[in-house]
């Protein structure tokens, strides 16, 4: 109910009861009339507490949503730039890389251990923790064939035991090719997703999950994407030497 309405109802409210109240007394000439007016007010001032009740009720349920959607704005502020600091250590990270590679003082296999994976590790962490999700999986697979060429999994302090579901890749090429969504799972593909080397981040599906523009998400899987193409080899080759 707007505030300007109420305004208007207790107002016509109090006239309405003033007027019972006044009326009766000049009509009869300051007489006061039979009980059953009395009864008729009483009813009146009754119905006028009930609504001042009831308006207080809405009130309180008014400023309750106000303060739960403050809080949910406040929570999603912290994730926001709790990711953006991720992805700002993953960015700095990627130009250390860079650098390394240029530098013959380091080998393929140290920048590998060192580095890559490290920064693909943060790249998923990052995204787990901006939507506080249970786990989180970063895997690339070569589409045609349908393999996986490397994957990353990662669970938040307390949750490192959780027991992942099967992950088929055929699921995943299903998404990426017909946008066959998963019931229990969900997907995030990079923006040139028309590859044959592809990179998913495949997190548990949930409400809150569905709800938000992933546009935000895709950041850390063009980035992963563009991580694989500069250093695949190193990736792959790293992987099979373990």
């Amino acid at each position: 109910m707007k505030k300007r309405s109420t305004k208007i109802i207790f107002l016509v409210y109090f006239l309405t009861l003033f007027l019972s109240f006044a009326l009766p007394f000049f009509i009869t000439g300051g007489f006061w009339v039979h009980f059953v007016h009395y009864s008729t007010i009483l009813l009146l001032f009754s119905l006028g507490v009930l609504l001042a009740i009831l308006n207080k009720i809405e009130i309180f349920e008014i400023k309750k949503r106000e303060k739960e959607k403050q809080e949910n704005l406040s929570a999603f502020t912290e994730e926001l730039i709790d990711a953006y600091k991720h992805l700002g250590t993953v960015n700095r990270q990627l130009e250390m890389i860079k650098g390394l590679i240029g530098s013959s003082a380091f080998s393929h296999e140290e920048i590998n251990r060192a580095n890559l994976n490290k920064v693909l590790l943060n790249n998923l962490s990052s995204v787990v923790a901006s939507i506080r999700a249970k786990w989180g999986v970063l895997r690339f697979i070569d589409v045609e064939k349908g393999k996986t060429l490397s994957q990353f999994v990662f669970a938040p302090k307390g949750a490192e035991n959780t027991k992942l579901p099967k992950i088929d890749n055929s699921d995943l090429i299903d998404y990426l090719k017909e946008k066959k969504w998963h019931p229990k799972l969900f997907f995030v593909t990079p923006d040139e997703k028309d590859r044959r080397f592809v990179v998913l981040i495949i997190l548990p599906k949930t409400k809150k999950l569905l709800e938000i523009d992933d546009t935000f998400l895709r950041i850390f899987t063009n980035q992963a994407q563009l991580i694989f193409t500069s250093f695949s080899e190193i990736i792959i080759n790293g992987d099979k030497k373990k």
